[in-house]
């Protein structure tokens, strides 16, 4: 009987792990723009949101562009905020546009973007918030840099 039991528990635990090392999970990457070398990534969770700032080039006042990761389509945009018009700038859109405390909003976009590149430059700092980090891009690699900023699934074991 005891026997019995050691070998159950030894099958258990042998398919707990295998069930791990494949299930799937999902990270955001951050790679270069070939998307062969990884310079950040975490866990992220289908339906978790995220948001990149940036200061405009040309207007010298922050972006905030609000994404959420939706499993068969990747990155989704679901808002931008800014706080000037002009160059680069929507001035309509045929989506939910708002005044906020925090400047204008333009929501209820649901643009399924599949993944977001971005370049680091000189002038437009970059911080990428995903709760609880804040990680200022332009860390991560020289101005002029093309970024991916990436949804990849990964067997469960790998991200951790």
């Amino acid at each position: 009987m005891r026997r019995n039991s050691v070998a159950c528990l030894l099958l258990l635990s042998a398919l707990l792990y295998i069930g791990m090392a494949v299930a799937p999970a999902f990270s955001l990457q951050i790679t270069d723009a070939s998307g062969h070398t990884v310079v950040w990534q975490r866990p992220i969770r289908p339906g978790q949101e995220f948001s990149v700032t940036y200061i405009h080039s040309v207007h010298k006042t922050p972006v905030r562009e609000a994404f959420r990761f939706v499993p068969g389509q990747g990155i989704v945009l679901t808002e931008t905020v800014f706080t000037s018009y002009g160059v680069g700038i929507p001035y309509s859109t045929e989506h939910t546009f708002r005044v906020t405390p925090e400047g204008f909003s333009i929501s209820d976009m649901n643009t399924a973007l599949g993944e977001y590149l971005f370049r680091i430059g000189r002038v437009t700092d970059h911080w990428l918030r995903i709760e609880p980090d804040t990680i200022r891009l332009n860390e991560l690699a020289p101005p002029g840099t093309l970024l991916r900023l990436q949804i990849k699934r990964q067997p469960f074991m790998r991200l951790r």
